[in-house]
């Protein structure tokens, strides 16, 4: 009995490829959708024409597997999408910049002294190590598919990278909320209050999204939703999806409840959106925060600055400044603030010394 090649069916009396695709959708309402499409080629009814055409379709379907562009693709195709929203628009942009350079390149060419070499030429040193960051992600991928056996990225010394410091004083946080516009004030005060990043208070709901909820999970989609339900501000980190619930009081109910009543022309189920009810980009508010810092000279703040003035001052506060930041880790508290505080300490003064050595 011949045994039948894979993704090769008879349906009455012809022969078909029955392909496999797996798309995943972003719906109006910011939801996904994941759909899996089986696209069936007719081959013919005389079975080794069949055979011959099955060949054929099958070398057009498969990737050729020895450039870093065809481990792009399929890396872009079966992990990103599996990845949270941000790092997937992030490692889209960090892919371009790297086909560029390696693209051309077979993977077994590509040598522990090339990516030294990028490291070196790229003027952002630090986006530069993101990027090899993502390539050593992609070889190991690539090792487990069997298509390279090395990863060159292992062992090869990134660019140094200093610890930011920036601590924004009150004085100036006051100068940032007085300067705000109404939405802008109302998104700094709530990531004071709270500690979260940009990216989860532009994903803040206005109420809890319970459609949205079920088809996510029932479709096994990992998407983080982040709401207020009564006097309770839901959240679910989108980087690390650390879940929190903050009480709606004091600053940070003043902040929301002043959210709530900007009028808006078109209706939003964001906290925060544009004109056409959509959640703020990340472009988006990059440009509108890199404008606004510029008016009023703070240009050396960063958005993300905040977070930070939020768990030092918590520390100082003797707040619980691991939970508000949300770390699994205490380590990852204390590096977080401790290059952020400086310790005030009392001078040693001789003279007590000498009157306690008489005692």
């Amino acid at each position: 009995m011949r045994k039948k090649p894979p993704r090769f069916v008879k349906k009455r009396n012809s022969f078909y490829h029955v392909g496999y695709k797996q798309l995943l959708e972003k719906m109006d309402d910011g939801s996904f959708l994941k759909t899996i499409q089986r696209p069936y080629t007719p081959l013919g009814n005389d079975y080794n024409k069949a055979i011959l055409r099955w060949a054929q379709v099958e070398a057009e379907q498969s990737v050729v597997t020895d450039t870093f562009a065809a481990l792009s693709v399929k890396y872009k195709k079966e992990v990103l999408p599996l990845k949270k929203e941000n790092t997937q628009d992030a490692q889209i942009l960090q892919l371009k910049l790297l086909v560029k350079v390696f693209g051309d390149m077979a993977l077994s060419s590509i040598k522990p002294h090339h990516i030294g070499e990028y490291l070196d030429k790229r003027e952002a040193k630090i986006s530069a190590n993101r990027e090899v960051q993502l390539m050593s992600a992609m070889f190991t991928k690539a090792i487990r598919w069997g298509w390279i056996e090395f990863n060159p990225t292992l062992g090869v010394q990134k660019n140094p990278e200093k610890v930011r410091d920036r601590y924004i004083t009150d004085e100036e946080f006051t100068l940032i909320r007085i300067n705000a516009g109404i939405e802008l004030r109302c998104i700094v005060d709530i990531a004071y209050a709270t500690g979260l990043r940009i990216s989860d208070i532009r994903n803040i709901r206005r109420s809890k999204p319970v459609s949205e909820i079920r088809e996510a999970r029932k479709a096994k989609l990992n998407i983080a939703f982040t709401y207020i339900q009564e006097n309770i501000l839901y959240v679910e980190q989108i980087k690390t999806g650390t879940k929190q619930i903050f009480h709606i009081e004091g600053f940070l109910l003043t902040a929301i409840t002043t959210a709530l009543e900007i009028e808006r022309k078109v209706k939003s189920q964001y906290l925060f959106c544009t004109r056409k009810g959509e959640a703020h980009s990340k472009s988006g508010f990059d440009s509108k925060w890199r404008r606004f810092k510029q008016r009023i000279n703070l240009d050396d703040i960063h958005f993300h600055d905040i977070r930070a003035k939020t768990g030092t001052d918590a520390k100082l506060m003797g707040k619980n400044h691991q939970a508000l930041l949300g770390h699994s880790d205490i380590s990852q508290s204390e590096k977080y603030v401790k290059s952020r505080m400086i310790e005030e300490i009392e001078p040693l003064d001789f003279n007590e010394k000498r009157a306690f050595k008489k005692r």
